[in-house]
């Protein structure tokens, strides 16, 4: 199994057909065959640009922390790291942490070391 990939066991795909079946399951996944995921990818676009000009214009003051997994094929570590950049031009407050065979869903791959790093964080600030 791919590093990342551990959680996924056959209680989660089983959760996942049970979702898939019901009425807003099918109806989702019909509408992401169409010309409703043109708009959501638009949505998604346009989302992307107003986060980066929110950062740029200094609005993300919170203490921030991104948790990057380095084996996340959905989230590549070099756009993390361009993210990263981004932020702490603006924010002396962020950290990033990015973690060796993980994949996108860190709080189900390894929670206790999840829970480790954010009770970390939050007791920095």
């Amino acid at each position: 199994m791919p590093p990342g990939e551990e959680h996924v066991t056959d209680e989660f795909v089983a959760a996942g057909g049970v979702m898939a079946r019901q009425p807003s399951g099918m109806r989702t996944d019909a509408a992401m065959k169409g010309e409703e995921a043109k708009r959501y990818e638009s949505n998604i676009q346009a989302g992307a640009r107003e986060m980066r000009d929110w950062i740029a214009e200094r609005w993300l003051q919170a203490p921030t922390l991104l948790y990057w997994g380095r084996n996340d094929p959905s989230a590549i570590v070099d756009v993390g790291l361009k993210l990263f950049e981004m932020i702490t031009e603006k924010n002396k407050r962020a950290h990033m942490l990015i973690s060796n065979d993980r994949g996108h869903f860190h709080y189900r791959e390894h929670p206790a070391e999840f829970v480790r790093t954010v009770n970390w964080f939050t007791g920095q600030y």
